[in-house]
């Protein structure tokens, strides 16, 4: 049939980070406090999401916040403005996701209706976070915390055999691993199919802490909090399979050191159907390779002739590259823009 519809493909369009402070900041500051912020981009504009928490000291109080123009390795530099209608700073022509809190949890956003150039994403925005209530008696107050915005990252591999595995396995078994990565918690996803011999079992797995040709070593655990094997502490996407096609995810809330990724982790299946107890066996393995992530919204082609076609479709189009290969996810359903 004729070409209808079409997605540029570009790449995630939200960035994220984590609040450190400042290290030119001298003020009292506030405890233990620790947070994220959040800037999405989409052809309406740009929304930030900053989250603070961790200390009784932040009480009820109110915080000044803004999109600032540089990583906060250079104290965020100042606030960055529509790069259409830069000037006088206002509430318009700037992101302030000025923050509240009460009994110690702390919320802001902010929506406008343009967004940062190219250049400036890739040259690092940050939200920086001003400690207001030592503000002196006017003004936002010193700047005290920092978050730098970058793309979440994606890790992935392909399943393969361990070559200490003795079991009789499944043959012909494949799959997939990936790992979520964003300023804030961990997503693993694992897909095995392929072998009819996997019928509707159940297989543990695991995020390991050494690459495959260590047989993954042990399982990672929360470089905050070692411990007891928990699934809280530790990320278990445990398979569960439906005509010996099998999934599993699990989603932390940490994040591994750099350190970690840099030595290599692994997602490790186990022989789980073939154990008297326990997970069974190390059976299979994928070591976790950066991945990058294309995505955009569907647009009906000016070459379409097909009349009206289906009125007010509209959807994305995603395509995977790493090292398992490539792939590609197509959502279609009613344009959210021509329904609102």
């Amino acid at each position: 049939g004729p070409k209808m519809l079409c997605v540029d493909l570009a790449l995630p369009v939200v960035v994220t980070g984590s609040f450190t402070l400042l290290a030119n900041y001298s003020g009292p500051g506030y405890g233990s406090v620790y947070g994220t912020a959040e800037l999405s981009l989409s052809t309406k504009g740009i929304r930030s999401v900053v989250r603070l928490e961790g200390s009784t000291a932040l009480g009820a109080f109110n915080f000044d916040a803004h999109l600032h123009a540089l990583p906060c390795s250079a104290g965020g530099g100042g606030h960055y403005q529509d790069p259409m209608n830069p000037g006088a700073a206002t509430v318009m022509n700037e992101n302030w996701p000025h923050v509240t809190c009460t009994s110690g949890i702390c919320f802001g956003h902010a929506t406008n209706s343009w967004q940062p150039t190219a250049g400036a994403l890739a040259s690092g925005l940050s939200i920086v976070v001003h400690d207001t209530p030592n503000n002196g008696g006017s003004g936002s107050g010193p700047k005290m915390l920092c978050a730098d915005l970058a793309l979440p990252v994606r890790y992935s591999g392909k399943l393969e055999r361990l070559a200490s595995y003795t079991g009789t396995g499944y043959g012909g078994a494949t799959g997939t691993a990936e790992l979520r990565v964003s300023a804030t918690q961990i997503e693993s996803v694992v897909h095995l199919h392929g072998a009819a011999g996997l019928g509707s079992n159940t297989y543990d797995a695991h995020l390991h802490a050494l690459p495959c040709s260590a047989d993954g070593g042990g399982h990672y655990q929360d470089p905050s909090n070692p411990g007891a094997a928990t699934a809280v502490n530790e990320n278990w996407p445990i398979l569960t399979c439906t005509g010996s096609v099998c999934s599993g995810s699990a989603t932390s809330r940490w994040v591994p050191l750099g350190s970690s990724f840099a030595r290599g982790l692994s997602i490790v299946v186990h022989d789980t159907p073939g154990a008297s107890s326990g997970s069974g066996a190390k059976m299979m393995c994928a070591d976790l390779a950066m991945a990058v992530e294309y995505s955009g919204a569907m647009s009906v082609l000016s070459s379409y002739t097909g009349g009206a076609g289906y009125a007010g479709m509209g959807g994305t189009g995603t395509l995977y590259v790493g090292a398992s290969g490539v792939s590609t996810e197509v959502q279609l359903g009613p344009d959210a823009a021509a329904s609102s």
